[in-house]
């Protein structure tokens, strides 16, 4: 995640570019996972609570992109380091203007691709991580498979 960016495509061609903080690489538990994600729901006011951080804040335009508490959303907070570094807590901050364009755009069950980070979407962040798979380990988990 060096490029500090979430980047929207639509048809294969950019739309949109918006500086973001991602997790923070040096915490596992907080490092955004790289893998495809998948759009689930929005919320234009959602309550984030963490008792294992000590926050308990509501943020604006929130998209689920995991069962794993990963989200885009507005954060002012973190809004000087958007584009340089990855402070969050796991999701994606974003700007309020930027968090409000890229809510108003993203559908329910759209990809979000996150590359670079130390740490890959896997089983326990939640059935979603299932889209992380090429087709042939897709096949491995079949009933049928021998």
């Amino acid at each position: 995640m060096t490029s500090h960016q979430l980047i929207v495509l639509r048809d294969g061609k950019q739309v949109a570019s918006y500086p973001a903080s991602y997790g923070l690489d040096s915490d596992p538990n907080r490092n955004t996972r790289s893998g495809v994600h998948v759009i689930t729901e929005k919320f234009s006011d959602k309550r984030m609570v963490s008792q294992q951080y000590d926050y308990d804040v509501m943020m604006k335009f929130a998209v689920r992109m995991s069962n794993n508490g990963e989200f885009i959303h507005a954060n002012p907070a973190t809004t000087g380091v958007q584009g340089s570094s990855n402070v969050s807590h796991g999701c994606v901050n974003l700007s309020t203007a930027d968090a409000k364009e890229y809510y108003d755009s993203a559908m329910y069950g759209d990809p979000v691709e996150v590359t670079g980070s130390g740490v890959t979407l896997s089983a326990k962040d939640g059935d979603i991580w299932v889209w992380t798979l090429d087709w042939s380990a897709w096949q491995r988990l079949s009933a049928l498979a021998s």
